[in-house]
């Protein structure tokens, strides 16, 4: 599935300001130009992490644009059923982040950021199912239908 840079925005709650200054300074969506869809759910929860990491933490988007190439190709290589019980961990300095199961796997050697993921895709679900469809796709949605009895045995 892709989304519009209209949709990325608005379901991670972007400004267009900020928007645009993401693609200015993070790899990751620097080259993504025009208003097709050209995002995946990696690129969603890519930016998730980083808008909590700027707009709840006061993280300066700049600090993390080292790490977003890297944060990007984790977050494209697992689906996100497989990441609700797992931790991002951050190392800003060395331009490194990594999934982990549980703390107990953590051995890091300098100062780290723990970004449990639970609560992030949790969000981002809510805001996906909130996003209704356009009127040009309402056409689209299958409303129950009953089958007949005849066909019925021809299917089955």
């Amino acid at each position: 599935m892709k989304f519009t840079p209209g949709q990325l925005r608005d379901t991670l709650g972007l400004s267009v300001e900020t928007f645009r200054h993401w693609k200015r300074v993070l790899p990751p969506f620097m080259d993504r130009n025009g208003h097709g869809p050209c995002f995946t759910t990696g690129d969603l929860l890519t930016g998730a992490i980083l808008w909590k990491l700027t707009d709840s933490y006061g993280i300066r988007v700049g600090h993390l644009a080292g790490i977003s190439s890297r944060l990007s190709e984790l977050c494209e290589s697992a689906a996100w059923a497989a990441l609700d019980d797992r931790l991002l961990i951050i190392d800003i300095a060395r331009c490194e982040c990594q999934f982990a199961k549980a703390q107990a796997d953590l051995r890091p050697s300098d100062l780290v950021i723990l970004c449990p993921l639970g609560s992030i895709l949790r969000d981002l679900r809510e805001a996906l199912m909130k996003s209704k469809p356009t009127v040009d796709q309402e056409h689209l949605l299958f409303l129950p239908a009953e089958v007949p009895p005849r066909a019925r045995r021809l299917a089955g």
